[in-house]
């Protein structure tokens, strides 16, 4: 019997392409591929969106893939999905990076710091 790779229906012989995905069918499916999870773990709760984009990107630069996830109940003019909320989002990264990341975004803070105190001195 003759198989679609792409989304693994059995057909009858004598078809040979799939009718809904129009890939050529096979004789043997190939292995089903398995789905790796990763723990996500909060890295830093951010202020406002745009703070959180730029972290997710120095992550992102890094090899690190985070997730920027909103606090915010999205088409709800800004309403908190909690009350207690009082940040705009989370930072995710996985588990196994965390050590990582944290090293990653501390020093890029530290350096808005000392940015901050050079202009502060040049006055």
């Amino acid at each position: 019997m003759p198989f679609c790779p792409k989304c693994r229906a059995e057909y009858i012989e004598g078809v040979e392409e799939c009718p809904d995905c129009q890939v050529l069918l096979v004789d043997e499916l190939p292995p089903k591929e398995e789905t790796e999870y990763v723990e996500m773990v909060e890295l830093e709760k951010v202020p406002d969106e745009v703070s959180g984009v730029m972290m997710k990107g120095i992550l992102v630069n890094n090899g690190i893939d985070a997730v920027l996830k909103a606090a915010k109940i999205p088409w709800y003019d800004g309403i908190a999905s909690t009350w207690s909320t009082y940040y705009w989002g989370v930072l995710l990264v996985p588990e196994d990076e965390l050590e990582r990341s944290r090293k990653i975004l501390d020093e890029y803070l530290k350096s808005l710091e000392n940015d901050e105190n050079d202009d502060e001195t040049k006055c």
